[in-house]
């Protein structure tokens, strides 16, 4: 998780903030990119995602599981799986 503060300024007639280039780094974004805001007015909770990150590396990026083909079970099938 990165936490950082960032500052609303005044844009035109709304307002602007600063992502930190960690953040949008972190998000597999670029400057250009066309972000999704989401604000939950209940939680008052503000997300951001980046729509095109959806790829299978940034999706797996940090897995240690085990690799494609790999079986990792926890023993003997005790149903019908098959192994």
């Amino acid at each position: 998780m990165i936490a950082t503060e960032v500052k609303l300024n005044k844009w035109g007639n709304g307002g602007g903030i600063l992502i930190p280039k960690e953040v949008y780094a972190d998000m597999a974004a670029s400057i250009g990119d066309t972000l999704s805001l989401v604000y939950d007015e209940r939680s008052r909770v503000l997300s951001v995602s980046n729509p095109s990150s959806y790829t299978m590396q940034s999706l797996m990026r940090g897995y240690d599981g085990p690799k494609p083909g790999e079986i990792d079970a926890p023993g003997a099938s005790v149903g019908r799986e098959l192994w």
